[in-house]
């Protein structure tokens, strides 16, 4: 991935980028907030857990299948990482049991969305939609435009 700022941008903002490897060994919190992609599926893997901080936690609000479970299970376990916060899970509904039984985890049930602001504008965004295919145009955010 490339910088996605300008240097003047950066420094308005007090921010630099990183590269991934650097963020891993060096973040104390990650948040996964990304889509799935071919290129990002199990990008959280062992190796990776290995790189980052014993006092690292890991929060997962984006799709599961960008963190190995698995490996995710045993980094916990054995204090690769500190905690992990999970709002996703890769066989969803279901989860892995043995995430439940660790105190390092706290687990909620895809709910990450589930704010009055985030449920007014996904309202919104369907009530638009309606407008604008009454009207013959292509509504917003086709995930299947075929």
């Amino acid at each position: 991935m490339q910088n996605q700022l300008s240097d003047p941008e950066e420094r308005s903002l007090g921010v630099s980028y990183q590269s991934f490897d650097e963020l891993i060994k060096t973040s104390d919190y990650i948040s996964i907030n990304a889509p799935l992609t071919s290129d990002n599926h199990h990008q959280f893997n062992e190796d990776v857990f290995k790189q980052m901080k014993n006092t690292a936690a890991l929060i997962n609000i984006g799709r599961v299948p960008i963190v190995d479970e698995d490996a995710l299970l045993a980094a916990l376990k054995t204090g690769e990482i500190a905690a992990a916060a999970l709002d996703v899970y890769e066989h969803e509904p279901k989860f892995n049991p043995a995430f439940a039984g660790l105190k390092n985890v706290i687990l909620t049930p895809h709910i990450g969305n589930a704010t009055v602001e985030a449920r007014d504008a996904m309202a919104n965004i369907v009530a638009d939609n309606v407008i604008l295919a009454s009207r013959g145009q292509s509504p917003k955010f086709v995930v299947n435009k075929e």
